[in-house]
C-alpha cells in the first residue's frame, strides 16, 4: 500500500530522473503521451530542438514550448494510439542516451493501459523496452490479476520483471504518521490514530480518507463515537449514489452473496442460501466468481471480503 509514494519518495531521494504516469486519471492516450512529455526533464537549447522533432515527425501533431516543456497541440486517430506511446519512449532514450543518463519511466495503474492501447499493448510494450538501454521501467499495478497477464508462463515479460509486493503499512506507524499530520494542522486533542486504522483496513487511500473526515467532523465537537460517526458520513451519504449505481448492476445471485457476506456468514452455507434467496451453492459460488472478477470481492487467506470497506457498511446497512 502507498506504491505511488514509495516511488516517488524513492525517486527524490536517489535524486534521479523520474518520468511519472498515472494511467487511471487519463482519457485516451493523447493524455498519456501529454502527460509523459511533461513530465520529462527539462530540456533547453540544441536538446530542446531535437525533442521538438519527435512529436512533430512521429505523431505529427503542433507543439507548443513553455519553459522547456513540451505539449501537443492536436488529436490522434485511436489507431494511432501505440505510434504515440512508442515515439515518446524512443525519444526519452534518445534523449538519455545523448545525456550518457539512466531515465526512469514509471507506468502507475498500469492494467488500464490495456483499454487505452489495446489487447497487445504490452507485447508492444516489451519490444520497446528490450531495446532502451537507457530507460528503467517501473510498473505499479494495483490488479493482481495484471501480474499473470504481465509475467505468467506465456505473458510478455515472463521472467523479466523483478516482482515486489508493496503490504500493508504496518498499524502502528500508520498510526502514528495520522495523529503527527493532526499536530502539525494545530489539533492535539484527536489521539484517533489507531481505530482509525482499524476501521478503514490496510488501503492507505481508505485510511487517509476517514482521517480527513474525522479531522473535518471533529471540529464541532460531537459526542460519541467520532471515528463511527466519520466511517458512516463516507458509506452512507458522501459514497451513497455510487454504491447504488454499482447495486443496480448487480444481479439477484449477487445481490444475495453480498448481503451475506457483509453480515459475515459463509455465502455458500445452506442456512445462507435459504436467507438470502440464492438458489444453490453453485449459484453462490458464481455470483462469488463475478464479483471477485469485478473487483467488489477479493479472496484473501481467511475467505472473501469486500475491496472497498465503505461498501461493505453500505451492503449491510442496506441488506435488510
Amino acid at each position: 500500500m502507498g506504491k505511488t509514494s514509495l516511488i516517488r519518495n524513492a525517486a527524490a531521494r536517489a535524486n534521479v530522473p523520474l518520468i511519472y504516469c498515472d494511467f487511471a486519471t487519463v482519457a485516451g492516450m493523447d493524455e498519456v503521451v501529454s502527460r509523459l512529455l511533461h513530465a520529462a526533464p527539462r530540456k533547453h537549447g540544441p536538446r530542446l530542438m531535437q525533442a521538438l522533432e519527435i512529436p512533430v515527425k512521429y505523431l505529427g501533431q503542433s507543439v507548443s514550448v513553455t519553459g522547456g516543456k513540451i505539449t501537443l497541440i492536436g488529436e490522434r486517430l485511436p489507431d494511432d494510439s501505440h505510434v504515440m506511446l512508442e515515439a515518446v519512449l524512443n525519444f526519452f532514450n534518445a534523449c538519455a542516451a545523448a545525456a550518457d543518463e539512466s531515465w526512469t519511466v514509471c507506468l502507475d495503474e498500469v492494467q488500464e493501459l490495456y483499454a487505452l492501447g489495446g489487447s497487445r499493448i504490452d507485447w508492444r510494450l516489451r519490444g520497446l523496452m528490450q531495446e532502451h538501454r537507457n530507460l528503467n521501467y517501473i510498473l505499479i499495478v494495483s490488479d493482481y490479476r495484471v501480474i499473470g497477464r504481465l509475467a505468467g508462463p506465456t505473458a510478455p515479460f515472463y521472467k523479466q520483471l523483478h516482482q515486489m509486493e508493496v503490504g500493508p503499512v504496518p498499524v502502528p506507524r500508520l498510526s502514528r504518521w495520522i495523529e503527527r499530520r493532526t499536530k502539525t494542522a494545530g489539533r492535539h486533542d484527536l489521539p484517533y490514530g489507531d481505530k482509525i486504522v482499524a476501521a478503514a483496513g490496510p488501503c492507505t487511500g481508505d485510511v487517509v480518507r476517514l482521517a480527513q473526515v474525522v479531522f473535518s467532523i471533529s471540529e464541532g465537537n460531537p459526542r460519541g463515537n467520532i471515528v463511527s460517526a466519520a466511517f458512516d458520513s463516507i458509506a452512507l451519504d458522501e459514497r451513497h449514489e455510487c454504491f447504488l449505481h454499482h447495486w443496480r448492476s448487480f444481479s439477484i445471485s449477487q445481490r444475495g452473496a453480498l448481503r451475506a457476506i457483509a453480515a459475515g456468514e459463509p455465502p455458500m452455507a445452506s442456512a445462507t442460501l435459504r436467507t438470502y434467496g440464492l438458489r444453490a451453492a453453485s449459484t453462490a459460488a458464481s455470483a462469488v466468481a463475478a464479483l471477485v472478477d469485478r473487483r467488489f470481492l477479493v479472496r484473501t487467506e481467511t475467505g472473501v471480503g469486500f475491496d472497498d470497506p465503505f461498501f461493505r457498511r453500505w451492503v449491510g446497512f442496506h441488506r435488510s
